[in-house]
């Protein structure tokens, strides 16, 4: 896997470079998390170069608020 964090951007898929401020990267070898804690608050997952997901934490009903030291668990929970 290959990330140019220099020009990260794609219009179809990644933010805006405005509001993209990463605070915390986790992997586990195969798909990469970026935590956006000083841009949007938001949590993104990437496999290879493809934006898997985004989210605000809205889904578990506690949302995201300066995300920072991203864990990834080994069992995949």
């Amino acid at each position: 896997m290959l990330v140019d964090w220099a020009a990260p951007y794609r219009a179809s898929s990644n933010p805006q470079p405005v509001s993209w401020r990463p605070t915390a990267v986790a992997t586990d070898g195969s798909r990469v998390w970026v935590a956006d804690g000083y841009g949007d608050n938001l949590v993104h997952a990437f496999d290879d170069d493809t934006l898997l997901w985004t989210t605000d934490g809205s889904a578990s009903g506690t949302m995201l608020s300066t995300p920072h030291g991203l864990v990834v668990d080994p069992r995949g929970a």
